[in-house]
């Protein structure tokens, strides 16, 4: 299993950025066979959100206030809208995750780590989709 480690120091926070490859398999040879295979899946536990497709993961670290994902809003090739909730806010608020700048700092070719992917779901254990 390869795994890249970036840490970003951006106005004083500290941003560690993790990429996985669990599976030493070419993402530029992804074959789609059917939607399952084409759905990436977001979930976060304690400081950190993890985005996962196929064998790939990406984890960075998220705000502290974060408490869930509770609706992907849209999907636009490595941008995506999102309602979740935050500690101490009684709805659910929107949020946006940029993932192209994330997957350029870790050497990742967001056009080809991208192009397969056709929804976002989110994700919190192996058997609950949200």
């Amino acid at each position: 299993m390869l795994c890249y480690n970036l840490f970003i120091e951006l106005v004083g926070v500290l941003i560690v950025l993790q990429y996985r490859e669990v599976f030493n398999s070419d993402v530029s040879n992804m074959k789609i066979y059917n939607k399952a295979h084409a759905t990436a899946y977001l979930s976060h536990k304690g400081r950190y959100t993890t985005f996962a497709f196929q064998d790939k993961r990406i984890t960075f670290l998220t705000s502290k206030i974060l408490e869930r994902y509770t609706k992907i809003l849209n999907w636009d090739n490595g941008y995506i809208e999102v309602l979740c909730k935050k500690q101490g806010k009684p709805q659910a608020e929107e949020d946006y995750i940029d993932l192209i700048p994330i997957l350029k700092n870790l050497y990742i070719d967001p056009l080809k780590f991208l192009k397969p992917i056709k929804e976002v779901k989110i994700k919190y254990d192996r058997n609950a989709e949200i």
